[in-house]
């Protein structure tokens, strides 16, 4: 009996040394912070909320994986979750959190540096929000004009209009469209995800001709994208070739392509790239849902 009681003082004793002399919690620092999912929409994971302290601050830093931006940021830090501000039903209200910054151009990376009221050992219950624009959960390419070349005489090099190439709905749509004075007889176009036209561009090959127009001043190509095996984010090789002539009593016959500087030795394509259609979502830190049926969310942090 005897022997069994001294065996358990010293476990005991061992216990309080353990507690006593054990490690301490690691310190969070910026270099090694307490990390969290940020969410947009529900289920993408767009980026991290970090979250770390010294003596003086609190740090709460908003980053985003690149593809998404940041348009407007709330912060709320409480030492009850029921100090968050939040509606009679239970969902945060974050139009009246503490801290709320709007950013112009739309921000990547952003931290909110705090006065340090806490103490060692505290919980902290933070709420991080965020508006965010990118790609969404199903990229699509957005609609515009991707660029505008100057058409430029061969070998006169003489402007003598421009090429147009823009997304609408999910076509590629490329225009000719000649300055006064000229007129498109013959037009042909080569588009190609993967490599530039051999050169000099054999046009003749191609097979995507308009041949005689007759003298008109505008002509357009329309490519579906889902044909062209791309979509955002993905870029394209163009070469524009026209036949072209002057109005002038006596007119000119010239060939005509696209260029940006006919001065570089004539290369004689153009690539431009498909952009993103950016989507609005909100977004927030992964953590604890405020009530079961809206899937906004806190977190816990322990002051260090």
């Amino acid at each position: 009996m005897r022997t069994r009681i001294a065996t358990l003082a010293i476990v005991f004793l061992l216990g309080i040394l353990a507690i006593g002399f054990g490690p301490a919690a690691k310190a969070h620092t910026e270099a090694d912070p307490f990390v969290t999912d940020l969410i947009a929409g529900q289920t993408m994971d767009i980026g991290d909320v970090n979250v770390w302290n010294d003596a003086d601050f609190l740090y709460v830093r908003y980053m985003t994986d690149g593809t998404w931006g940041m348009g407007l940021t709330h912060l709320h830090v409480a030492t009850s979750v029921a100090d968050i501000p939040h509606t009679k039903q239970g969902t945060p209200i974050p139009g009246q959190f503490e801290y709320i910054a709007m950013h112009d151009p739309y921000a990547a990376d952003f931290t909110y540096a705090i006065p340090l009221t806490w103490s060692v050992g505290d919980d902290l219950f933070i709420a991080a929000h965020a508006d965010v624009w990118g790609p969404g959960a199903s990229p699509m390419p957005a609609e515009g004009v991707l660029a505008t070349i100057p058409l430029y005489s061969w070998p006169a090099a003489e402007m003598v209009g421009t090429v147009t190439a823009e997304i609408v709905g999910m076509n590629l749509v490329v225009t000719f469209e000649t300055s006064a004075g000229w007129q498109l007889l013959d037009t042909n176009i080569y588009v190609d995800p993967t490599s530039p036209p051999p050169q000099p561009p054999p046009f003749w090959l191609w097979p995507d001709a308009h041949p005689g127009l007759g003298g008109v001043t505008t002509d357009s190509f329309t490519f579906a994208l889902a044909d062209l095996g791309v979509g955002s984010n993905d870029i394209l090789y163009i070469s524009a070739r026209a036949w072209i002539r002057s109005t002038d009593a006596i007119p000119t016959l010239t060939n005509a392509y696209a260029d940006d500087d006919p001065s570089d030795g004539w290369m004689k394509y153009f690539v431009v790239e498909i952009p993103c259609q950016m989507m609005g979502e909100t977004a927030w830190a992964e953590g604890f849902r405020f009530i079961p049926r809206h899937w906004s969310m806190y977190f816990i942090y322990e002051v260090q």
